[in-house]
């Protein structure tokens, strides 16, 4: 906990170090540019850093952006099969981990529909095909009608549609694993982007977004089409069964019509199936459990096991239509994600289980200490989580009770936060004098121990606008900072590396992949949640022709900015200078761990206004003067900060110790919207998870410490999203 006596204090430190402080930073500061070009050595300099934080990357981008016709083949130029007796690849070097019985080879290219590469197309709905005389390689989509969704005899084709078609969708993104000249593995397998040129006249593709509902459902919204009459929801499966004549994982490919609107909204609770408050049945289909083991999500890289399939892939999409032709596929929704968060009823098992109770009755509870603070709910993914309550101190009764003291109980109704789901418990030992504050104090309790907070960044960079360049700071190299940069790409490391250094305007002319659907979306996210030293960002702009990508911070003094983040590093340097630098990882995290513990606490009233105005405005909006609680600063410095403070302290500890870690964004509590950040670590070259917040308002301080990602001590209160990463390469950070 926070040592109280030293905010004064440290807020006239950080005035005084922020009046002088690279006071003549814009004015000496050569690495941003207002228009001028660059020069040979900095650029080279500017080649030589970007291509260091291109190895962590898993694949070579290319940026270019193919264009085939709806109805042609994808097509590649290969070498000749000079030995016809083996099978179509056989001559291709056998990649790592692929069975030998896999096509007695390793198939060169695979096709995914999404940028994430979890929806493997490979073999179901495409086929990759090889003419053994002229080595050419070829895409084709299935001669059968996969994809066609017959609703009322009425054929609705929602993606690849018709004999040889490449249907609705607009991108396909294809990895290429080999030369296919010589058949060798590439050093890094190149990740190639192909668009569908549909006819001019075909409606244009809806925007599809979502959000989650308080009451634990969820809602989805998509940008209205001209000329469209009516919307299709549709849930796109890739499921996976075992072949037993191939001996090997195949996949099949299913759509299903989820609903048809003339609106262009839709939330769950339309679709209830007849179970009531259980609206999420929609989505259980892709439901897992706990103890399910997954393999690869490719098909071809899936291991001969029978016991572990891949991970069945289910995407929500929208299609447009005036009643007789249709749009582009949406851009598409993980199921599996919205699962982690979309509750199905109360796990009364569980709760009767693992939820002290008395005797008599699994809602009975001794006295208002006894009472829970969070009671487990079953979610759409298979997973148990428990999650906060919320007593309705104005509706508590006392009932006479036989059990209870003096012949009477005390009623508290109760809501679980993020569901629709309502109960009654029931408390025998009450004061009839103090119980409305005792249960009030109970609630703040709750309220405190189970503390989120991560900032919710508007990266869609839906506002494209013409941006105005006049006496802005534009970038357009990579500026030397101060910082170690995590990136897993060159373009996220050039983002960082600008969002660090603080620029107004980053020049985007040199990353052409900036113009892959997804791309800049998923590498600023990334680079924000990665690197702690960036400050807090309200939004982007992004300019008309794609070029030019405006930051606009929540707090507009650069100067300020500059001045706080290095008052930060001073402080937390000076910590891991104190320490022994020879010590093991994990002496190393338990001192880091305790270290925000003892100097930290938990900013409620920073957090309780960011819910007043979400409460008003439906999103999460920080207040400038709260800029520090959701920052690096906060926790480094005032000692006070949100649960984005607490893991951007741990992550540059730990990066600072020598440490290789990550800062991992999800949910938490049942409230979605809210967000929720904690830190993973390798440790004996295995991830392992840690929340300094919760292990700090929970009050044991190795509560959320060491834990395996798929320990129930985790998973029940938290779900990791796939963002903070990007999803291309999550799989390496897991």
């Amino acid at each position: 906990m926070k040592k109280q006596g030293k905010i004064v204090v440290l807020l006239l430190l950080a005035l005084v170090l922020g009046a002088c402080s690279k006071e003549t930073t814009q004015e000496t500061d050569t690495s941003q540019k207002t228009g001028e070009s660059l020069s040979r050595s900095e650029q080279e300099q500017t080649a030589k850093i970007l291509a260091s934080y291109q190895k962590n990357a898993r694949y070579e981008i290319d940026p270019e952006i193919h264009t085939v016709k709806a109805n042609e083949p994808i097509t590649f130029k290969g070498k000749i099969q000079l030995n016809w007796d083996t099978s179509k690849f056989a001559d291709f070097e056998k990649r790592p981990g692929d069975p030998d019985t896999i096509l007695n080879g390793s198939v060169p290219l695979e096709i995914y529909s999404d940028l994430s590469l979890t929806h493997d197309l490979s073999g179901s709905s495409v086929w990759l095909d090889r003419d053994t005389a002229t080595g050419e390689l070829t895409f084709q989509p299935s001669e059968a009608e996969n994809g066609v969704y017959s609703s009322e005899k009425k054929a609705a084709a929602f993606t690849l549609s018709g004999p040889g078609s490449w249907g609705l969708m607009d991108r396909y993104y294809i990895v290429q694993y080999h030369d296919l000249d010589s058949g060798k593995l590439l050093a890094k397998p190149k990740l190639l982007t192909y668009a569908i040129d549909h006819d001019d006249d075909a409606l244009k593709a809806p925007v599809l977004s979502y959000e989650y509902l308080s009451n634990g459902t969820v809602a989805l919204q998509w940008t209205e089409v001209a000329g469209a009459t009516e919307y299709h929801l549709v849930k796109l499966s890739y499921e996976y069964y075992y072949d037993e004549s191939q001996k090997k994982w195949a996949s099949s490919f299913a759509p299903a019509e989820v609903a048809v609107t003339k609106e262009t909204t839709w939330d769950s609770n339309k679709q209830n199936n007849g179970q009531g408050d259980r609206a999420n049945l929609v989505f259980q289909e892709v439901s897992q459990t706990d103890d399910e083991k997954y393999g690869s999500d490719s098909v071809l890289g899936q291991l001969e096991d029978e016991k572990t399939p891949p991970r069945s892939i289910s995407t929500l999409v929208v299609v447009a239509s005036d009643g007789t032709n249709y749009s582009e596929i949406s851009n598409g929704l993980s199921l599996a994600e919205l699962a982690e968060n979309l509750p199905l009823g109360i796990a009364y098992q569980a709760m009767d289980k693992e939820v002290a109770h008395e005797d008599d009755a699994t809602g009975f509870f001794k006295d208002i200490v006894a009472f829970p603070e969070a009671l487990p709910v079953s979610m759409v993914s298979g997973k148990t989580r428990f999650l906060p309550l919320k007593m309705d101190l104005e509706q508590v009764t006392i009932r006479e009770w036989s059990a209870g003291k003096n012949g009477k109980q005390l009623v508290v109704p109760v809501q679980i936060k993020g569901t629709p789901f309502f109960n009654s418990l029931y408390i025998n030992d009450f004061d009839e004098k103090t119980y409305a504050a005792d249960l009030q104090e109970k609630q703040k309790q709750i309220d405190q121990k189970y503390a989120t907070g991560a900032p919710t960044v508007d990266f869609s960079y839906a506002k494209i606008v013409e941006v105005n360049l006049e006496n802005k700071v534009i970038s357009d190299t990579l500026p030397e900072v101060p910082d170690e940069i995590f990136a897993t790409s060159e373009l996220s490391a050039y983002l960082a590396a600008n969002l660090i250094n603080q620029a107004d305007v980053i020049d985007l002319a040199d990353y052409p992949e900036t113009k892959i659907d997804g791309m800049l979306n998923d590498a600023l996210k990334e680079a924000n949640a990665q690197n702690p030293t960036i400050p807090m960002i309200s939004y982007y702009n992004l300019s008309t022709d794609g070029t030019k990508l405006e930051v606009v911070y929540l707090n507009k003094e650069r100067r300020d900015r500059l001045a706080k983040m290095d008052q930060a590093r001073e402080v937390l340097d000076q910590v891991v200078a104190n320490h022994d630098e020879k010590a093991s990882d994990l002496e190393k995290v338990t001192w880091i761990n305790q270290y925000i513990i003892d100097h930290g606490e938990y900013d409620h009233e920073a957090f309780d206004r960011t819910q007043e105005v979400r409460a008003v405005f439906d999103e999460l909006d920080i207040a400038s003067e709260d800029e520090q609680a959701y920052s690096l600063y906060g926790i480094a410095v005032d000692e006070l900060g949100v649960c984005a403070s607490y893991a951007d302290t741990f992550v540059y500890l730990a990066r600072k110790a020598g440490l290789e870690a990550i800062v991992v964004n999800g949910t938490a509590n049942g409230d979605p919207k809210a967000g929720h950040a904690w830190n993973a670590v390798k440790i004996d070259d295995k991830w392992r998870y840690f929340d300094t917040t919760w292990n700090d308002t929970g009050g044991q301080a190795q509560a959320y410490f060491d834990l395996d990602k798929e320990d129930p001590i985790l998973t029940r209160g938290h779900a990791a999203g796939t963002d903070y990463i990007l999803p291309m390469n999550l799989a390496d950070y897991e």
